[in-house]
C-alpha cells in the first residue's frame, strides 16, 4: 500500500475551526440539521460560543472506532486501509474544510460513521430523506467532506460510505 502523502496546505489542528465551515456544520448553514442553526454556527465562528458536547456527541466519538472496525470485519475491507487524515482544507478556497471519519484512499471514498442513539433512530430510513433513508444533514456533511479532501489533493473522493450503527444494527 502506498503511503499517504498529505499536501503541504493540510492542516490537522482543531484551533482555527473559526477559519473554515467544517462538514458537521454545513446542515446547520444549509438549514437541514434539527440539532444546529446557521445561527449556532455563526455564534460560534464568530463570537467563540462553545458547543457543549452532549451525552450522544461523547457516545458517538468514543465508539467511532469500533463502528469503523466493526464495518471493516463484516465488509473485508483492511482496516489499515480505513485512513484518519485530520483535517482537510480546500487549497484553493481554504474555508472549505472537513474531517472525514476515515478516508478509502485506494478506492476513492470517504467514510462517515455515525452512532444512532434511540432518540434519533427513527429518522434513519424515513422515505422522505436521502439515498437508504439517510438524513439530509449527513448527506450535506459527506458532501462537503468529499469536495474538501479532493480540494485538499488528498484523495479524488467520488463516493462516501455512511456507517451507522443503529443499536445491534449496522447499514452502510
Amino acid at each position: 500500500m502506498a503511503a499517504l502523502a498529505l499536501p503541504p496546505d493540510f492542516s490537522g489542528s482543531t484551533e482555527d475551526r473559526a477559519t473554515y465551515l467544517g462538514g458537521s456544520e454545513i446542515g446547520a448553514v444549509a438549514g437541514l440539521s434539527p440539532y444546529a442553526s446557521a445561527l449556532d454556527v455563526w455564534a460560534a465562528k464568530v463570537e467563540g460560543v462553545r458547543t457543549v458536547a452532549t451525552e450522544a456527541m461523547d457516545t458517538g466519538t468514543h465508539f467511532e472506532g469500533a463502528i469503523v472496525s466493526w464495518y471493516a470485519r463484516r465488509s473485508g475491507v483492511a482496516l489499515d486501509s480505513l485512513r484518519i487524515v485530520g483535517t482537510a482544507r480546500h487549497a484553493s478556497e481554504p474555508w472549505i474544510a472537513a474531517t472525514p471519519d476515515r478516508v478509502l484512499i485506494d478506492e476513492r471514498r470517504i467514510l462517515q460513521a455515525k452512532m444512532v442513539g434511540v432518540h434519533s433512530a427513527k429518522r434513519w430510513g424515513a422515505e422522505d430523506d436521502g439515498p437508504d433513508g439517510v438524513p439530509a444533514e449527513v448527506l450535506a456533511q459527506v458532501q462537503w467532506e468529499m469536495l474538501a479532501v479532493r480540494g485538499a489533493g488528498i484523495v479524488e473522493a467520488d463516493l462516501a460510505l455512511v456507517v451507522a450503527q443503529i443499536g445491534t444494527e449496522q447499514r452502510v
